[in-house]
């Protein structure tokens, strides 16, 4: 998660490559002057140097690490091989396992029920999005809603997230959607009397709002209410397959 707050770009953290040593001896030359006639300029750590880093290029650099960090935060990981395996997903990428469990003593939301949503809204896919309508059955046109992510999150309910929580996400990382769908599931079960356990309530809930299932607007809609059986029907399926296997991961 990305706090909001002002960033303090007054000292960088070292990093162990040569590379980098090299890059800033040659880039020193544009000052023209040596390294060693600054007086107070940050350092970059490479192997077993200690580099200043020139005042002229302390702005390059912090907009070097600046892209290199909005660069790691883009790239998404792959859909896992095998979805119908909670275990095999977790092998996968065992972080994930970190950021359901993560969320789980925060929000009191089930890992089964965090992975089940996630399987049924995005089928891990971190830049879903609904299918375009078709206009005269042929033409690609608009989407039905802003839904994006692993999540499927709608950007207004986003948006509010985000202002409740105090913190910047992106609906396309893993940790930042696990969050999501552990405060909203608790914002519904506290809402709505609902048990944690109960992946068929929560996701009707999920899918309709709290407003919408307090109306029981899903009573009109029989395809929302087969895709929430099997919405709980994956949570049993992956709680009995974690239970066989979470001592790996911890």
């Amino acid at each position: 998660m990305r706090k909001l707050g002002a960033v303090d770009n007054s000292t960088i953290p070292a990093i162990n490559l040569q590379f980098f040593a090299q890059c800033l001896l040659s880039l020193s030359k544009y000052c023209q002057q040596p390294l060693s006639a600054f007086t107070h300029p940050m350092q970059l750590a490479a192997g077993h140097y200690v580099i200043k880093i020139p005042h002229c290029l302390q702005r390059v650099f912090l907009l070097f690490m600046l892209l290199i960090m909005l660069l790691a935060a883009g790239c998404a990981k792959p859909r896992p091989n095998h979805v119908e395996n909670i275990c095999s997903i977790f092998r996968q990428y065992p972080d994930w396992y970190s950021d359901t469990k993560k969320a789980e003593k925060k929000w009191h939301i089930p890992i089964s029920v965090q992975m089940a949503i996630i399987y049924q809204e995005s089928g891990f896919n971190s830049s879903a999005k609904p299918p375009r309508k078709k206009l005269l059955w042929i033409i690609p046109w608009k989407r039905p809603s802003s839904a994006y992510g692993y999540s499927q999150a709608l950007k207004n309910t986003w948006k509010d997230y985000e202002e409740r929580t105090n913190q910047s996400c992106s609906r396309s990382t893993f940790d930042d959607a696990t969050d999501f769908i552990g405060w909203y599931s608790n914002q519904i079960c506290h809402t709505l009397h609902i048990n944690p356990d109960n992946a068929y309530a929560i996701y009707l809930a999920y899918h309709e709002g709290p407003g919408g299932y307090a109306r029981r607007s899903y009573m009109k809609k029989p395809w929302l209410i087969r895709v929430a059986r099997k919405v709980s029907y994956r949570a049993k399926v992956y709680a009995r397959q974690l239970a066989v296997c979470e001592h790996e991961f911890n």
